[in-house]
């Protein structure tokens, strides 16, 4: 039995930003004209709210969180507590969202969710 993921896990949709987990954390505002040499620093990368709450995206790889990072997304997936089991991942352009990443993508591409451990169902 998977351990981690609980039958309860709520479908959501969240608009914010991309960020680095460490300043995230720790409350700082990265430097933005540094902004290269804190994202290859870097482990991994959260979703923002626009509050200040912020959730970890754990099947998602972190290439794809840092190809996005500061950019205005929106996320389709499973909560389940301070995580979200992503979906869809859209990036806000020309007033409108484009689809970055989705999960059944990936899938019928043959290539493995990085990082998931429990499957999505």
């Amino acid at each position: 039995m998977a351990t981690g993921m609980t039958a309860v896990a709520e479908e959501v949709i969240y608009e914010g930003t991309i960020q680095e987990l460490t300043c995230t954390y720790y409350s700082k505002e990265c430097p933005k004209n540094d902004l290269d040499i804190y994202a290859a620093l870097e482990n991994d990368f959260v979703l923002v709210l626009p509050e200040g709450k912020f959730f970890l995206l754990p099947n998602l790889s972190p290439l794809v969180k840092a190809r996005h990072l500061t950019e205005k997304v929106r996320i389709r997936g499973k909560q389940d507590g301070s995580s979200i089991w992503v979906e869809n991942l859209e990036v806000k352009q020309n007033g409108g969202y484009k689809n970055a990443w989705s999960r059944k993508r990936q899938e019928e591409g043959g290539r493995p969710i990085l990082r998931s451990k429990i499957p999505m169902r």
